[in-house]
C-alpha cells in the first residue's frame, strides 16, 4: 500500500492515508506534491492521528500501545484552513478516506466530529460536539478496508488562521502489540490533502511541520522538510548476540533439502531455530552460496512482503561467498530466499537477533583494530588450524561493558583455499565460518561476534597462511540506538544514475543522501547498506563514513579488476544526512540497498495517574 492523492470525484477535497502499523515503507518525493501547505497555514499546528481516547494530544504512554486483539478509537485530524477562498462559502463537499492496512480488522465508522480552532491551544482538546451533515461507510477498494466519510465544507472559527475536523473510527489491532498511530508535541503524522472547489481552484498541500524525534513502532506517516515520507512498518529491536549457528544448509538438508534451481523462492523459518525466539524482530545471518553451477544472486527478504529488486550476494560460477544479512522477519517467523540463475546450494549461519530486549547500538569512527601485517593487534599471518584471540574491549572506541562488536573483517595473501570463524572467546569453536576465499584473494565480510572472556573474540584459520584485518564500527551495550529492518530498497546505483550519477573514478570521494530515502528518517543515527561494486577497471577498495567527518584509513570492500562483490556495510549518518564514499583506484560502479537503520530510543513518559474518586 502507499499513500496517495484520492482521484477527483467530483467538487470535494479528499484525504488518502495509511492507518496503523502495517504499511509498506514509501517515500513520496517533491514531484508528487505540486504544491505544499498554504502560506498561511500555522507551522506549529500537530495534526494527524490523536489515539488517545481520554483527552489530549495522544502522548507516548497516554493509551497506546494497544494490546493485540483489543478494539480502539482512533481520532483522525484533518486540518482546514480559514481563509478567503476556504470560508465554506461554496457548495463544495468533502471527502476523507483512511485506508486499514492488512492485519487490522473490524473498521467501524464513529460518531461525526466538531472543528476545533487552531490557535494557542494546537488543538490539543479532544472534539465532543457532533456535526450534522456527514456520512460515513466502510467499503473494499483494490483489496483494502477503506473508511470513507463524505459532507459539507467545513467553516472555519472566523478568528482562526486554520482549524481541524475531528473523524473517529474504530478498529481491532492485530498481533503483536502495535500502536494503531502517533500524534502529539512531539510531532505531526503526515498525510497529502487534495482540495477542489465550484470555483475551479484546487490545493494540493499537506501540513508544513517537521517530525523532530524517531516515530514511534507502528506510526505511519510522519512530515519532513515539507514532504511527507511513510516509516510505517518500522519495528525497533535491541540486539542480543549468540554463538553461531547453523540454520539452513541445503547441502545437508539442514532447514531446506536440495540446492536452489534458477528462479526459485522458498521461505526458511528461523524463529525456534539457532536460539532465535519466537518473539525476534530481525535477525543477523551469515548467508553463504557455494557450487554455484551459473553466475548467479541470491535475495533476502522478510516472508509475506514482495520481492525487492535488490539482491544481497553476487557469486560466480563455481564460486564460495559469503555475506552478512540483516534481514526482518516475516510471516510465521520466516525469511523469503530466492536464487537467480542455475542451481547452487545455500548456507545461513545465525549470529544474533534484534527482539524486545536485550543491547543497543553505538556506531564509532572506523578505526583499524587488527593488522597482522603491521603486527596490530596481533602479529604475523594465521597458520593453518591455528586459533588466536583478540582483544576488541578497550580498543578502537570499544568501552569496557560493550556486549557485542562490528567488525568489517578482511583476509587477504592467502596462500590456499581457506575459510575464517569468529566468536566469543572462551566458549566453543562453532562449525560454522565468516569468510571463505581461494589462494590469493582480498575478501571482506561483516562480522557482528559477542564478547567472550577478557573482552576478546576467537579467530580460527582454517588453511595455509593468510593475513588477517578487523575495523570495528561499532558495538553493542547498555545504552545507545535501536535497529528498524526495512523492506531493502535501491538507493545508489550510478550505472543507473540513481542516488548518484556515473561511476567512481580513481581517488574520487563523493557524498550520499541516506536520510528520507529507503524508509530511513531524517533522525537516523546509523544505515544499514548492502553495498556492491562492479565493473571495476582495476583493483581497489571502497571507503565509506559519515559525512564531514575525517576519511578513516580502513575500507569496506576490496575487489580485483572485473569483479563483482557485495558487503554489509554500517555506518553512521553524517552531516546533512549523507555519508561519504571514496574509491581508491580505477573506475568502478557503486550500488547501495538501504536494509535498516538505527535511532535513539524514544522515552515514553508514564501515563498519568487516574483521577482521584
Amino acid at each position: 500500500m502507499s499513500i496517495e492523492p484520492t482521484p477527483s470525484r467530483g467538487r470535494r477535497r479528499a484525504i488518502r492515508l495509511l492507518a496503523g502499523a502495517g504499511a509498506v515503507a514509501v517515500g513520496i518525493g517533491a514531484t508528487a506534491l505540486p504544491a505544499l501547505a498554504h502560506a498561511s497555514f500555522s507551522s506549529s499546528a500537530t495534526f494527524g492521528f490523536a489515539p488517545n481516547v481520554l483527552g489530549g494530544t495522544g502522548l507516548a504512554g497516554a493509551a497506546p500501545p494497544y494490546a493485540a486483539g483489543t478494539t480502539n478509537t482512533v481520532y483522525l485530524r484533518v486540518p482546514f484552513e480559514q481563509t478567503e477562498q476556504f470560508n465554506g462559502s461554496d457548495d463544495t463537499n468533502v471527502s476523507v478516506e483512511a485506508i486499514v492496512p492488512e492485519g487490522f480488522t473490524n473498521a467501524q465508522c464513529g460518531p461525526t466530529r466538531k472543528s476545533v480552532k487552531n490557535e494557542t491551544t494546537s488543538n490539543t482538546n479532544q472534539p465532543g460536539d457532533l456535526v450534522s451533515g456527514w456520512d460515513c461507510h466502510v467499503h473494499e477498494e483494490d483489496g483494502n478496508t477503506v473508511i470513507h466519510w463524505t459532507g459539507p465544507q467545513v467553516v472555519a472559527p472566523v478568528t482562526a488562521a486554520d482549524s481541524a475536523q475531528f473523524f473517529v473510527f474504530t478498529i481491532t489491532t492485530p498481533s503483536p502489540d502495535a500502536q494503531t498511530t502517533y500524534n502529539g508535541t512531539l510531532g505531526t503524522e503526515g498525510f497529502i490533502v487534495d482540495q477542489e472547489y465550484a470555483s475551479g481552484e484546487k490545493m494540493h498541500w499537506i501540513p508544513n511541520a517537521e517530525f523532530p524525534g524517531t516515530a514511534p513502532v507502528g506510526s505511519t506517516t510522519v512530515v519532513a522538510g515539507g514532504l511527507a515520507r511513510t516509516v510505517s512498518g518500522a519495528v525497533f529491536g535491541s540486539y542480543t548476540g549468540l554463538q553461531p549457528s547453523r540454520i539452513l544448509d541445503t547441502r545437508d538438508s539442514v532447514g531446506l533439502a536440495g540446492p536452489f534451481g534458477a528462479d526459485q523462492t522458498r521461505d526458511l523459518t528461523v524463529t525456534n531455530f539457532g536460539g532465535v525466539p519466537a518473539n525476534a524482530t530481525s535477525v543477523v545471518l551469515n548467508v553463504t552460496a557455494t557450487s554455484g553451477t551459473e553466475t548467479s544472486n541470491l535475495r533476502v527478504w522478510p516472508a509475506g512482503q514482495p520481492q525487492p529488486e535488490v539482491s544481497n550476494l553476487n557469486v560466480g560460477a563455481g564460486e564460495t561467498i559469503a555475506n552478512l544479512v540483516k534481514v526482518r522477519l516475516g510471516t510465521d517467523g520466516k525469511v523469503s530466499i530466492r536464487n537467480q540463475s542455475g542451481n547452487v546450494a545455500v548456507i545461513a549461519d545465525v549470529v544474533g537477533y534484534y527482539g524486545p530486549t536485550g543491547s543497543m547500538y553505538n556506531g564509532v569512527q572506523p578505526a583499524r583494530v587488527l593488522d597482522t601485517r603491521d603486527d596490530v593487534g596481533l602479529a604475523d599471518p594465521f597458520a593453518p588450524a591455528q586459533t588466536r584471540d583478540l582483544s576488541v574491549i578497550g580498543v578502537g572506541g570499544v568501552p569496557v561493558g560493550a556486549t557485542a562488536v562490528a567488525m568489517n573483517v578482511t583476509v587477504t595473501g592467502g596462500t590456499d583455499a581457506s575459510n575464517l570463524r569468529v566468536w566469543p572467546a572462551g566458549q566453543s569453536q562453532p562449525n560454522v565460518s565468516n569468510l571463505n576465499w581461494v589462494a590469493g584473494q582480498t575478501i571482506p565480510n561483516m562480522v557482528i561476534a559477542k564478547v567472550g572472556t577478557d573482552g576478546k573474540v576467537s579467530i580460527r584459520n582454517q588453511s595455509g597462511n593468510v593475513q588477517v584485518i578487523a575495523d570495528v564500527v561499532g558495538y553493542y551495550g547498555s545504552s545507545g540506538d535501536l535497529f528498524a529492518g526495512l523492506q531493502p530498497q535501491r538507493i545508489l546505483d550510478t550505472r543507473d544514475d540513481v542516488g548518484l550519477a556515473d561511476p567512481f573514478t580513481p581517488a574520487q570521494t563523493r557524498d550520499l543522501i541516506v536520510t528520507d530515502v529507503g524508509g530511513v528518517p531524517a533522525d537516523a543515527m546509523v544505515v544499514v547498506l548492502n553495498v556492491t561494486v562492479t565493473g571495476g577497471t582495476d583493483a581497489g577498495n571502497l571507503r565509506l563514513w559519515p559525512a564531514g567527518q575525517t576519511q578513516p584509513e580502513v575500507s569496506n570492500l576490496n575487489w580485483v579488476a572485473g569483479q563483482t562483490i557485495p558487503n554489509l556495510v554500517m555506518v553512521k549518518v553524517g552531516a546533512a544526512g549523507k555519508v561519504s564514499i571514496r574509491n581508491q583506484s580505477g573506475n568502478v560502479q557503486v550500488i547501495a540497498d538501504v536494509v535498516g537503520f538505527f535511532s535513539a530510543p524514544v522515552i515514553v513518559p508514564p501515563p498519568p495517574p487516574p483521577p482521584a474518586p
